[in-house]
């Protein structure tokens, strides 16, 4: 038989080592809500559909002998069992039953896992050992070696300090102190820098009172509220389910009071870690991306086609590089004064000269060029390429050309290994005209009537 123990006028709910063995003892003969939650996954309102036909309810209340102010139903209570469920915190085939009931006892420990694996509620131990009406009290020497199995690294002391922290540091525990009177409601500054400890904490956290209810379940019930969105009336009940006699008199007000701030810290924290996680996985995506085109992009380079691509913008590039360098060695190689002699390196083979005559283009090849250099007559361009310009001997006579610096016809053209040049004339009606003048008549006064300054060298054509 399965007796709720109360502490003054409470009498209930049943802690939930009563309640698993209600249902492993209930099995099909009774479809009841706690029953029809845990074992068979229903939700809240369906699993109380059927216990509503027997309303109205007691309400269950806090463990104080005064008036009850503040009252929590049973569906309440349900409700709580399957937000615990969902979560994943109560699984009737997991729970070890054994553990609970044994670390319940005050002889034991008085020692309770809320969140499993993150936060446990226990009494506050003494600073010394002693028997009273029965029951032995523990020292902080006492919970140690548990805590250190169970990978609690951290203690919350609420209560007046009755043992030295450092009973618990020596043993590389973390201590803190957050003191409020006992029965009351914790400030805002209490409240913040729990929800820090706890949140920023790595391992688990043991939070206790003196008795380990009232002060230690309203602070752990903002922890439920703000991060798993439970609501005041959740809290307590899964509260009281759990550790029987947790939140007591104007504390379960402050809870209620305190939900909507909860929900909203709570809200903003997951909307934050939400945009955290949304901009980390774009940047693996960004990141993968990346490679996979460095990737493609190192396939294609080691393909024929891509690499005769890459050979022959590597080719180009040279060309142009060597392009650039006998451009700057060329204009280097003029001086002040004119043309200067030249490296053999810009000496060719064949060189296509042009000339205009009769509407006709004629091309003149040089088969060799000297690999000498003549000094500079003063008529070169400078800029110029330096091709051989020394005379050759022409058929061309000086009177084969009219005013108009136009070949007559019938009369001898220049041969094909004669160059050409252009010189500024004027023509019968008075107006500047270009002349083609054969090499050899560069030299003549009577080829050119309106010389330029020397300022202004000619220009020439052809080798």
């Amino acid at each position: 038989m399965q007796v709720y123990e109360p502490f003054y006028a409470d009498f209930g709910p049943l802690n939930f080592a009563c309640t698993y063995h209600f249902c492993m003892k209930l099995g099909s003969l009774l479809e009841l809500g706690a029953y029809l939650v845990l074992c068979e996954g229903w939700d809240a309102e369906t699993a109380y559909n059927p216990l509503s036909e027997f309303e109205p309810f007691l309400p269950f209340r806090d463990p104080t002998c005064g008036i009850s102010t503040y009252h929590l139903s049973v569906l309440d209570c349900i409700r709580a069992m399957a937000k615990g469920k969902k979560i994943g915190w109560i699984d009737v085939h997991t729970f070890n039953i054994k553990e609970y009931e044994y670390f319940e006892k005050v002889e034991n420990g008085d020692l309770t896992w809320i969140v499993p694996n993150k936060i446990v509620a226990f009494s506050g131990p003494s600073a010394r050992r002693t028997e009273l009406c029965g029951y032995r009290t523990l020292v902080p020497e006492d919970y140690v070696d548990y805590f250190k199995q169970s990978k609690i690294i951290t203690v919350i002391r609420l209560n007046k300090r009755l043992y030295d922290k450092r009973r618990f540091t020596d043993h590389g525990l973390i201590h803190h102190d957050l003191y409020f009177p006992d029965g009351s409601c914790p400030p805002e500054r209490i409240v913040q820098r729990f929800l820090e400890i706890v949140e920023d904490s790595p391992g688990a956290v043991a939070v206790h009172c003196k008795a380990g209810l009232g002060r230690t379940g309203v602070l752990i019930g903002c922890y439920l509220m703000k991060n798993f969105r439970f609501t005041s009336n959740e809290a307590i009940g899964y509260l009281r389910i759990l550790r029987p006699g947790s939140v007591i008199g104007p504390q379960q007000h402050f809870l209620r009071d305190m939900q909507s701030r909860m929900w909203k810290a709570g809200d903003a924290v997951r909307r934050q870690r939400s945009d955290s996680n949304r901009n980390n996985r774009m940047s693996v995506v960004t990141l993968q991306d990346n490679q996979e085109q460095r990737a493609e992009h190192t396939s294609n380079l080691s393909s024929p086609l891509a690499a005769l691509s890459l050979t022959g913008s590597q080719n180009w590039g040279q060309m142009r590089r060597n392009g650039t360098e006998v451009s700057n060695e060329y204009r280097r190689s003029y001086s002040q004064d004119g043309m200067q002699s030249r490296p053999n390196i810009y000496q060719r083979s064949a060189r296509p000269s042009f000339s205009r005559g009769s509407g006709s283009l004629c091309l003149s090849m040089d088969t060799s060029l000297e690999q000498g250099r003549r000094p500079s007559s003063g008529n070169e361009v400078a800029g110029r390429c330096p091709y051989n310009l020394r005379p050759r001997p022409s058929s061309m006579q000086p009177n084969s050309l009219d005013l108009n610096g136009i070949w007559r016809s019938g009369d001898l053209k220049p041969q094909p290994g004669d160059g050409v040049c252009t010189q500024r004339t004027l023509n019968a009606a008075g107006q500047p005209r270009k002349v083609v003048v054969p090499m050899g008549q560069m030299g003549s006064k009577d080829a050119s009537p309106m010389r330029r300054r020397n300022s202004s060298p000619q220009r020439y054509a052809g080798n």
